[in-house]
């Protein structure tokens, strides 16, 4: 039988008006080629799907010269967009389809090693019970498996085995199950206690990729001890997981002093401590450490990537494969989004002492000096910290003394309805490129308003360099707060579409823009029950904002005594104002809640305005 030219059909091709795409679907890789007739050559792509020898290609009659269709041939083949081979072998047709479809490589490279590579893995648990299956279907043979451990009942849902394997060792149950695709599967039920004990087992000098799966650090040391002085080519795969984590490291012989050294210091510091811990590896534990070590694997014998470390974080959804350079990139980008991440993740105190300027409040300490450093101040700032400014909060206190609870009413929103209204006032007042693109942020999807265990409640928006994004959690249609902060936050967006940074003049607009809003659809009846229940938590906001900017103001200025002579109305209520404190003051940040009165006070007058309009018979006005 002659030689069968076949396609790299994975590669996705498609033909378009003035050339032919190739890896289409990925925006990477995208490319093309163009030729004399691009419909002729895409046909004979087509027709190449299927292996055919050059005698079934003649017999096609897509050429007129057969010097043609060999040129052509010659071509596809010199540029690795066809191959040839003699003989079908469906079994790995798969796997010769996705490793042709990489640039620059060729099955048979692959397909030549797969036979000089020896693996062994020790520890068949939950870090390596599933990477047999990954290795094999990569199509290689030579595996060696060691395990002295049975399965038990506790393992089934972690690892790779089944009711009917409980009481076997593991390496035989493995054995059995991929005998059939690996007639020189190696199996040892012995246990390995280090070097020695492996030696006696493996030839490790002819061994390639050693994986110590096994969950002992001491066996793990004396392993990197010994295994490079007698095969300096060898590479060592470590996995482990901590609560929630996972970790697994490619080594070789230029860095595994650095690791042994890291591996022994943490060993130390293990042992001077006491600890009550359980072991809490489940299935995801298992297959990511399946997949990121069969591709470290893959990708070491075709020289893809230096890819040696791989990480996963179970709670964050956070997951990596990449050399060390790639791990500190991504972990430096990690921290510049932290505003970012805290939405999808928020848990804990993440804030150290240095960062404080003031002392966390209790009632054993509320009326005490708190301040640790006075920190920076923006300019706005000042003239608050000089003065004495009451004026607009007496108002907002008549206000308080005439709402009351009847502003509260049970009214539907629709959010969709309701951005509907409110990007048509955005088009009618601000420019096309601003619409479009703060329409784009909510078409794409980046409004977040279902809140998850771990995801922030807070509204807010974030602006990552351009990237733009909005937490706004809405529990139901009945959330008049949470729909009156969705037109608060696209308001956020748009001011940071339109470059401004000052963080006194962003909430002075946002409120102005949200006051402007709600009066011209003041009589539509969401409308209307969404600006009461805005005044209501606006007049609230305002006094309590302006308590907690008082009592820093006096505690960045040193007079805290100030503060209690002139709040005096809080003794016998400091549950209370503690509340109001802890709710308000940023710890890192002085008078953070400024800029909210700043804006208030901005906006007084029109926000007063829409309380006359709608709000006289509550207000006696």
């Amino acid at each position: 039988m002659g030689v069968k030219y076949y396609l790299h059909a994975g590669m996705y091709w498609v033909l378009k008006e003035d050339e032919i795409m190739f890896y289409f679907s990925n925006l990477d890789l995208r490319t093309g080629i163009r030729s004399s007739n691009n419909k002729l050559l895409f046909e004979l792509l087509k027709q190449l799907k299927d292996p055919k020898t050059r005698k079934e290609l003649i017999e096609l009659s897509l050429f007129d010269q057969e010097e043609d269709l060999d040129m052509t041939l010659n071509y596809l083949l010199e540029n690795k967009y066809i191959s040839v081979f003699k003989e079908v072998d469906h079994i790995v047709m798969r796997l010769r389809s996705y490793t042709d479809s990489i640039p620059y490589v060729k099955f048979e490279d692959y397909f030549c090693r797969l036979h000089e590579v020896s693996i062994c893995i020790l520890g068949v648990g939950t870090g390596g019970s599933y990477i047999p299956e990954g290795l094999l279907k990569l199509g290689l043979h030579d595996l060696t498996l060691i395990d002295h451990d049975k399965v038990e009942e506790k393992n089934l849902y972690a690892q790779n085995y089944f009711p009917e394997d409980v009481g076997k060792y593991k390496v035989q149950a493995l054995e059995k199950r991929y005998r059939q695709l690996n007639k020189q599967l190696k199996v040892f039920a012995n246990k390995v206690n280090g070097f020695n004990d492996l030696s006696h087992l493996i030839d490790v000098k002819k061994t390639n990729y050693l994986l110590v799966c096994a969950d002992d650090i001491d066996l793990t040391i004396n392993l990197l001890k010994n295994v490079f002085e007698v095969n300096s080519e060898i590479k060592v795969i470590l996995t482990g997981y901590a609560v929630f984590q996972q970790y697994t490291r490619m080594i070789n012989v230029d860095d595994y002093k650095f690791v042994l050294k890291e591996m022994m210091s943490e060993n130390q510091s293990m042992s001077d401590q006491q600890e009550i811990a359980e072991n809490n590896g489940v299935i995801f534990n298992a297959l990511f450490s399946a997949l990121t070590i069969s591709k470290m694997i893959f990708d070491d014998m075709l020289n893809i990537s230096n890819a040696k470390i791989s990480t996963a974080d179970f709670l964050k959804n956070k997951y990596l494969l990449g050399n060390e350079i790639q791990i500190q990139l991504e972990d430096k980008l990690e921290r510049e989004r932290s505003s970012v991440n805290q939405i999808f993740y928020d848990v804990g105190n993440k804030m150290v002492s240095e960062d404080k300027w003031i002392r966390d409040l209790t009632l054993d300490n509320l009326f005490n000096d708190n301040l640790i450093k006075r920190k920076a101040i923006y300019k706005e700032l000042e003239p608050f910290l000089r003065g004495d400014e009451m004026s607009h909060f007496k108002r907002f206190m008549d206000y308080k003394d005439r709402i009351t609870d009847e502003m509260r009413v049970d009214q539907k929103v629709s959010k969709e309805a309701l951005l509907v209204r409110l990007f048509t006032f955005i088009k009618e007042r601000f420019s096309e490129k601003d619409f479009l693109e703060l329409k784009a942020i909510v078409d794409n999807g980046f409004i977040q308003d279902k809140k998850t265990l771990f995801s922030s409640a807070k509204p807010q928006t974030v602006n990552d360099n351009g990237f733009i994004f909005i937490n706004n959690v809405i529990n139901n249609e009945h959330d008049l707060h949470a729909f009156n902060t969705l037109i608060h936050e696209v308001f956020h967006a748009l001011f940071y579409i339109q470059g401004e940074k000052n963080v006194f003049v962003h909430e002075s607009f946002v409120l102005k823009q949200q006051i402007s809003f709600l009066k011209k659809h003041l009589y539509e009846k969401d409308i209307y029950e969404m600006s009461r229940a805005f005044v209501l938590h606006n007049v609230n906001e305002y006094i309590t904002s302006m308590v907690a900017c008082e009592y820093e103001k006096y505690t960045y200025n040193g007079d805290i005594n100030g503060f209690i002579q002139k709040w005096d109305g809080f003794k016998g209520h400091e549950d209370e104002l503690l509340q109001i404190l802890n709710h308000h003051i940023n710890n890192s940040d002085p008078l953070f809640s400024y800029r909210y009165v700043y804006a208030m006070n901005q906006n007084f007058a029109e926000f007063d305005k829409l309380v006359t309009l709608f709000a006289k018979s509550h207000l006696g006005q």
